[in-house]
């Protein structure tokens, strides 16, 4: 993540047109997250290229160096998730129609941390890449998809991850956290 973080910090001042960091900021200036008090916030035109770009990067995705002309952060409908000690898979379903799965450059991206004892109800992290499901305009992809987590877990253990969405004009959306049990 370092290294993704370094090279986009060089690509806004050596490659980006000041046009475009300037579109940054105006999508910055016009995209508003809410804090955990309720209260709106906004990050600047950096903040807003670096974070919409390191899971492409860590994704494998194409970086976006075009500011996004729609400005929110690209909602999608919740996603549930289930993990399958039979499968040794984390099963994600979600509705086919959503606008990232029917759109090329698009991508949900999932992280998951190492399991847990299921009596743990908070956990805020370390994650690692658990994969990445590709959005296609030609043959979008039907609900259930399944992804193998880098740590396997057994049954009742609990395993706890993010989701978010990648839009191919660069939002970012926030991130949806699960904690689920392993089924058997």
């Amino acid at each position: 993540v370092r290294n993704a973080v370094a090279s986009l910090v060089n690509h806004w001042h050596d490659t980006l047109t000041a046009g475009q960091r300037t579109d940054w900021e105006t999508y910055a200036a016009n995209t508003a997250f809410v804090n955990r008090l309720g209260d709106p916030t906004f990050l600047s035109g950096i903040n807003q290229y670096v974070r919409s770009n390191v899971p492409r990067i860590q994704a494998l995705l194409a970086r976006v160096d075009d500011a996004p002309a729609t400005f929110n952060t690209g909602e999608f409908t919740a996603i549930s998730i289930v993990f399958s000690e039979a499968l040794g898979q984390l099963v994600f379903s979600f509705q086919a129609t959503d606008a990232w799965n029917n759109e090329d450059g698009s991508a949900l991206i999932a992280w998951s941390a190492r399991p847990q004892n299921d009596t743990i109800n908070f956990f805020k992290g370390p994650y690692r890449k658990a994969g990445v499901i590709l959005g296609s305009l030609a043959l979008p992809l039907a609900s259930p998809q399944n992804m193998v987590p880098p740590f396997l877990a057994v049954e009742d253990q609990k395993l706890f991850g993010t989701v978010r969405i990648s839009r191919a004009d660069g939002r970012l959306s926030v991130k949806q956290d699960f904690g689920i049990i392993a089924l058997a």
